[in-house]
This record gives C-alpha cells, sequence and structure tokens, in this order.
C-alpha cells in the first residue's frame, strides 16, 4: 500500500514533464515566436505584402484569445486529455498546411485554425492538468512550464532557418511539423496522465486549516466590480501595449534585420535571444515580485522596452540588435509575470479565473494588433522607423498605467485570509 502511495505521488512529476515538453512544441513557440522567419521568403514567393502576412499572426493570436475565454467551460466537460490530443494533432496539420498553402484566403483559415486548436497545448489546459496533481509545488510547476514554453521559443527558430536554407520554406513546415507531432505525441501517450482523484499526499498542505481555505476561495471582487473598475482597464491597457510592441517586433524582427543586410541565420539568432531573456526574466521576475512592488518593476523594464525601440530605430550595427532583443525579452517576460500577479493581488480569489480570462483575452489583442500594425506602416512607407519612434511613448504610457495604479485591493474588496501585504 505504502508502496502504491509513493509511486502515485512520483507520476506527478512525470507528468510536469510530459506538460513541460508538450509546452516546447505548443503553438506559442511554433506559430507565435517564430512565425516571423517565414516572413521574407513567403511574401517574395507569394506575392503578399507584409501586412497581409501578419495579418495571419494576428488571426492566430485572436483565435487564442477568443478560445481562452470558453477554454475553462470545454475543459471542465470534456476533460484534459481529449483535448490535448486534439491540440497534439491539430497544431501540427495546421503548421504543415501553411506548406501547401497557394491562396491568401486558405492561409486566413489555417491562421485561425491554428489558434482554436492551439489554445489547448498551452497554459490553460496544461496548468488545468497540473493542478490536480500539485499544491505545495505549483510555482514550481508553473515556472517549469513558462521555461519550456521559452526553450521552445529559443529552438524553432534557428531550426526553422536551417531548414528553409537548406531546402525551402515549404519543406521547413513540413519537417517542423513532424517533430512536433512525434514529440507531442510521445509525450502525451507516455507521460501525461489526469489524476481523478485527491491531490498526492507530498503536495497536500498541512499548515493550511480547512476555514483559511474556504475564505481563500470565497473573498474578492465579484467579476462585474472588477472588469468595470478603472484599476482593471489600467492595468490591461499598460500590459497590452507592452505586447503589441514586444510581439510587434518579434515577428518582423528577422525581416528587419534582413533589410539591413544581416543573414537569415543572425535574424533568428536575435529572435533566440529575445526568447531567452523572456525564459530568465519570468524566472527572475517572479523571485522579484515577492520583495518589490510590481510599480518598480514594471518601470525597469517597460523603460528598457523603450530604449529597445530606440536602439532599433537608430539602425546601428554590431551587436546593438541583440541587445534590444534582450530588452524587449525581458520586458515581455516580466509583463507576463506581472498579468496574474496583479489580477490576483487586487481582485482576490473568487472569481480569478473570469477576471484574468478577460484581461488574457485582451492581451492577446494586443499581443496579434503588434505585427499587423508594423506591417501595414512597412508596407506604406518602407520603413518600420516611424512607429519604432512612437513605441517608445507607448511603453511610457504602460509604465504610468502600472505605476499609478495600486495593487493592493480597496477596503471595500475582501483581502484573502492569511495573505501579507509584506513589502509589495
Amino acid at each position: 500500500m505504502q508502496l502504491h502511495k509513493e509511486g502515485f505521488a512520483m507520476r506527478r512529476w512525470f507528468v510536469l514533464a510530459g506538460c513541460a515538453v508538450v509546452s516546447v512544441v505548443s503553438v506559442g513557440p511554433s506559430f507565435i515566436v517564430s512565425f516571423g522567419i517565414y516572413m521574407v521568403p513567403m511574401t517574395r514567393a507569394l506575392g503578399w505584402s507584409r501586412t497581409q502576412f501578419s495579418f495571419l499572426f494576428f488571426l492566430t493570436s485572436t483565435s487564442i484569445g477568443a478560445m481562452a475565454l470558453f477554454g475553462g467551460h470545454i475543459i471542465k466537460r470534456y476533460g484534459t486529455r481529449k483535448l490535448i490530443w486534439i491540440a497534439i494533432v491539430g497544431v501540427p496539420a495546421m503548421y504543415a498546411s501553411y506548406g501547401l498553402v497557394h491562396s491568401y484566403l486558405v492561409a486566413t483559415a489555417i491562421a485561425v485554425g491554428a489558434g482554436l486548436v492551439g489554445m489547448y497545448s498551452g497554459y490553460v489546459l496544461l496548468f488545468a492538468v497540473l493542478t490536480r496533481w500539485f499544491d505545495r509545488h505549483l510555482g514550481l510547476a508553473v515556472g517549469v512550464i513558462a521555461a519550456s514554453t521559452s526553450v521552445g521559443a529559443m529552438l524553432f527558430p534557428p531550426m526553422v532557418t536551417y531548414i528553409v536554407g537548406i531546402f525551402s520554406w515549404r519543406s521547413a513546415f513540413f519537417l517542423i511539423a513532424l517533430i512536433m507531432l512525434v514529440v507531442g505525441a510521445l509525450s502525451a501517450a507516455v507521460l501525461i496522465r489526469e489524476n481523478p482523484g485527491p491531490l498526492p499526499e507530498p503536495e497536500r498542505r498541512k499548515s493550511v486549516s480547512s476555514s483559511d481555505d474556504e475564505a481563500n476561495a470565497t473573498s474578492g471582487a465579484s467579476f462585474k466590480e472588477a472588469v468595470y473598475g478603472g484599476a482593471f482597464w489600467s492595468f490591461v491597457i499598460g500590459f497590452s501595449l507592452i505586447a503589441l510592441i514586444s510581439y510587434g517586433i518579434n515577428l518582423h524582427l528577422p525581416a528587419m534585420l534582413h533589410d539591413r543586410g544581416f543573414t537569415p541565420m543572425q535574424g533568428a539568432s536575435a529572435l533566440a535571444t529575445l526568447a531567452a531573456a523572456m525564459m530568465i526574466s519570468r524566472f527572475v521576475g517572479g523571485i522579484l515580485l515577492d520583495h518589490f512592488q510590481p510599480r518598480y518593476l514594471a518601470l525597469v523594464f517597460f523603460v528598457g522596452q523603450a530604449v529597445a525601440a530606440l536602439l532599433l530605430l537608430s539602425k546601428a550595427g554590431g551587436a546593438i540588435p541583440w541587445i534590444a532583443a534582450i530588452l524587449l525579452g525581458c520586458a515581455s517576460g516580466i509583463d507576463g509575470d506581472l498579468i496574474p500577479y496583479c489580477m490576483r493581488r487586487r481582485f482576490g480569489a473568487k472569481n480569478f479565473a473570469p477576471i484574468f480570462s478577460t484581461a488574457y483575452a485582451v492581451w492577446n489583442l494586443g499581443q496579434a494588433l503588434g505585427g499587423p500594425v508594423l506591417g501595414m506602416v512597412y508596407d506604406r512607407v518602407g520603413s518600420y522607423g516611424p512607429l519604432l519612434a512612437v513605441f517608445p511613448v507607448f511603453s511610457l504610457i504602460a509604465v504610468a498605467a502600472v505605476f499609478f495604479t495600486k495593487v493592493e485591493p480597496p477596503a471595500a474588496v475582501p483581502r484573502v485570509v492569511g495573505e501579507t501585504t509584506g513589502s509589495r
């Protein structure tokens, strides 16, 4: 009996490993981060503008956000295992479909489909799996998944660039899709399991009373109080502006460097550097949030993003594009930490899921708009310069929106039992 319990407890680490591997080949690294590698070869071959290409990114991002609004209810009804298999098969299928595309209308359908099925390979579903296995070590599990996504974001750009250089962009879609399918399927089949019962014994919190558990689950603002209030929209607008800049430049960075005479592999290297900075800032940012108020982290990292845009505007060579990529990655990483943290701290636990999913959907819209806006400006004036000059202003608006909005709930909103303000 004891051996059975120990085996069940050990299983959670295999589940975490499986979710981490799926995260590496999920829609984020494949479609969101590395898609810009295809911009130059696809627009040349198919006669599309950069605006049209960027709109495909917009459709995928907004589809992910739209599906996220309903994702929790769908997961609750159908379970995680069926949906994760839909994503594991569906995301590579959508990716490979781009290798066959000749019509722009077909490409838009693929982009939407990638977002709809891809949402179930990302955070929403993977965290639904892991919260059934982890509680005491849930922070560690979340950190592993966030880091794994960034690892995928580091691996995909050089792989895609290498295959495009050796074969063609169509071949790259087929080969990368095959890798995604094999890796994801093996991980789901061998490692990932649902936990229909109670948490494993090592994950149960012994120091928290049942009355505290009940209070934690029932305190906080209502959904209406949150989304009708100014604090919610100050946070969301600020974080969405940061996402617009980071992911917009991320999509166009390889093409931007190509226009300046850099090689495709150098463009991929800059993109991988951005992903590495994002991974590190997510880990470090989580630690810093335990010691510093979010407004000060926003001030430092978001101003860094403004500096990055100015560095790219300068068209300086050498290491400058890589320095800009690091600053952009750091801003994007801390942005991802601050969204759930500020929503949870300001509005409490009671309605966190619907409040956060709404914020996440709006944030996805900001993420999605950056690429098309940059594409339209480039197609109109033949340069990214006008927007790179405006982006620092957006970053500073985001700083003001977060810095002057209190993360602590007002007295009218009940505090979560046992939560202290500390130095936050």
